[in-house]
């Protein structure tokens, strides 16, 4: 039963009274009930306590943008979808949910690694299986490298993975 200050209950009837002049059946719709007494001065209450809030504009995830032009509020239950950039890896997502004024859900878009010829001559190393100058690795996959010259030293394996745009670079002499 509902229980609120200045509020009588009958359970054997069913009834709730707020004063003399006052009463409404259980059946009737709760929040046109609560809006009469509200406006009857019987309960010093608002029924935006009950009603869920909207969200102001969602702020993006590092490196991700909105989908679609955004608007300045949302609603209860909105959606938004955020999308990576090219050769980002979405992890989570790809949308947030407004939920009574914040947003719910993970997104995360996570870096590629960049290797240029000139970041991996200095350690005497070379892409093994391209000849190209530049590469582009996305977030969880592996490379592998050659020496250029010498043989592999140190304790970095000849084959790497790219883990949100970082990777280690093997050395050889």
């Amino acid at each position: 039963m509902l229980q609120m200050p200045g509020i009588n209950t009958d359970s054997s009837s069913g009834q709730i009274f707020c004063s003399a002049f006052c009463s409404a059946k259980p059946n009737m719709n709760l929040s046109l009930m609560l809006l009469l007494l509200h406006l009857l001065g019987c309960v010093g209450w608002s029924l935006s306590q009950n009603v869920p809030q909207g969200c102001e504009r969602p702020t993006a995830p590092a490196s991700a943008d909105l989908r679609h032009t955004a608007k300045d509020s949302y609603g209860h239950q909105e959606r938004v979808e955020f999308m990576c950039p090219n050769l980002y890896l979405m992890e989570g997502g790809p949308f947030k949910t407004c939920n009574n004024g914040e947003w719910v859900g993970e997104i995360r878009c996570l870096r590629p690694c960049t290797l240029t010829s000139e970041e991996t001559n200095g350690s005497s190393i070379r892409f093994k299986y391209s000849r190209n100058t530049k590469m582009y690795i996305s977030h969880n996959d592996e490379i592998e490298f050659s020496c250029t010259t010498g043989k592999p030293v140190g304790g970095v394996a000849m084959r790497q993975r790219c883990r949100d745009g970082e990777i280690n670079l093997p050395t050889c002499h």
